[in-house]
């Protein structure tokens, strides 16, 4: 393994060149930059910092990362997966070297940038198991992906479907021809019933949230069938609209929907 401490000027075609060279000749290869340069991160690269006041060591300040999967509530998918994400760590640079010697750090392209406070990075070394991990969580968010995907084409389609069969009864209703009133037979007054007929218990007992459906109904049915705008007048259950849904519209006119 080749340990390549870059202090002069390079560019990004140069230093690629020269790791495909180590890389032919079976020689793993580190670039050690002690300024951060354009170069960093898209070859197996670190940037060291060198001993300070607060660190009597050599530290590696970037290029060393780790990924974690944290819970979260914020989406569907983090709901069901959580939320996994690259984040940049630091460790001595005796340490990281011993790691990349013996295979415990390893480098790695990231398949999206990694954007830190001084440099966005697309390749860091990483530890073996978190690129296990990663590939992990990747595998079940697209299978999460998919299925959610899955479900909502079939409820779209369920949607289309039962918006299809409305829209046929109501062509249906509006193309046949209006059946002419039955003919009653006379009463005598005599025989005339001078009370009125009782209401369907259903009728009676209809919980005013399922009256405010049947309004609802009633409106869009106009909306549909008669082409005008027009909202219920009134709302009350009273006999006098034989159990319908009175309606006025824009102009006031009048219209009476039946909803029993």
């Amino acid at each position: 393994m080749a340990w390549e401490a870059q202090l002069s000027p390079i560019t990004v075609d140069e230093i690629t060149q020269r790791t495909a060279r180590f890389a032919k000749d079976a020689v793993r290869v580190c670039w050690v930059a002690a300024k951060l340069r354009p170069w960093v991160g898209e070859v197996p690269s670190i940037h060291a910092r060198p001993p300070s006041e607060g660190e009597p060591n050599w530290t590696v300040a970037g290029g060393l990362a780790r990924f974690t999967v944290d819970t979260c509530y914020e989406d569907f998918l983090c709901r069901s997966i959580g939320h996994g994400e690259w984040h940049e760590t630091s460790a001595d640079l005796r340490s990281f070297t011993a790691w990349a010697l013996t295979g415990r750090a390893v480098p790695h392209q990231l398949p999206s940038w990694l954007h830190t406070d001084q440099h966005a990075w697309t390749g860091v070394w990483t530890a073996p198991q978190y690129i296990a991990a990663a590939a992990a969580y990747q595998q079940a968010h697209d299978r999460v992906v998919a299925e959610f995907e899955e479900q909502r084409r079939i409820q779209e389609a369920e949607r289309r479907r039962r918006e299809a069969e409305r829209r046929a009864r109501v062509a249906a209703l509006a193309a046949a021809p209006p059946k002419p009133p039955a003919q009653q037979p006379a009463v005598p007054e005599q025989g005339r019933r001078t009370t009125p007929r009782p209401e369907p218990e259903w009728q009676v007992n209809l919980p005013s949230r399922e009256r405010e459906h049947l309004h609802t109904a009633a409106v869009a049915e106009t909306r549909l069938l008669l082409g005008v705008n027009a909202q219920p007048r009134h709302r009350d259950g009273d006999r006098r609209w034989a159990l319908g849904t009175p309606l006025a519209t824009v102009a006031r006119r009048c219209v009476h929907i039946r909803t029993a």
